[in-house]
């Protein structure tokens, strides 16, 4: 087997410039180890972000920004964007734009019989829009997405047999 061990930490503060814009700030801390027997790894993740939200009228946004340093993968930087339109009282349109980075797990790296240490780190763009109407006793909304993603960190029950008959996991990474 192997023993993971994650320590984060995170401290963010909500800044309000005036009543329709406001700043989020912050910090995202992450420690991983793996210890097996042939194994003693250990990696941090540090990152910073800021946010900004604005309201003028009937639009609002959203505007986020995100610097991960990863130990073992490097500098990545990601964001979005979310534009939002009131086009009366009971109807809003929305479109957005946004980029995602995740690490593989310890485990997903090294799990004996199942982890796949050429695992590269996964990222996306994801692009949305959306309109929703709402009224005193119900609201619907129609939502649309379209997500490319790289290098997918899929995980899978898929299980094989040792050579005692016991089930042991597998992957196709």
């Amino acid at each position: 087997g192997i023993d993971t061990e994650r320590d984060s930490a995170s401290v963010l503060a909500e800044i309000y410039a005036t009543d329709n814009l406001s700043f989020v700030v912050g910090s995202d801390y992450i420690d991983d180890s793996a210890d097996t027997s042939s194994i003693d790894r250990t990696r941090s993740n540090r990152a910073g972000f800021v946010q900004a939200n604005a309201q003028a009228g009937a639009f609002s946004g959203q505007l986020a920004l995100r610097r991960d340093l990863n130990e073992q993968f490097g500098g990545q930087n990601t964001g979005n964007l979310v534009l939002g339109f009131d086009v009366n009282e009971q109807l809003r349109a929305t479109v957005s734009y946004g980029e995602a980075f995740r690490a593989p797990t310890f485990n997903q790296l090294f799990f004996p019989g199942f982890g796949n240490e050429s695992i590269r780190p996964e990222s996306s763009k994801n692009f949305g829009a959306g309109i929703r109407w709402a009224g005193s006793a119900l609201s619907v909304s129609l939502n649309g997405y379209y997500n490319k993603v790289d290098d997918l960190i899929v995980t899978n029950s898929v299980c094989r047999l040792d050579e005692m008959g016991n089930e042991i996991p597998s992957s196709f990474d």
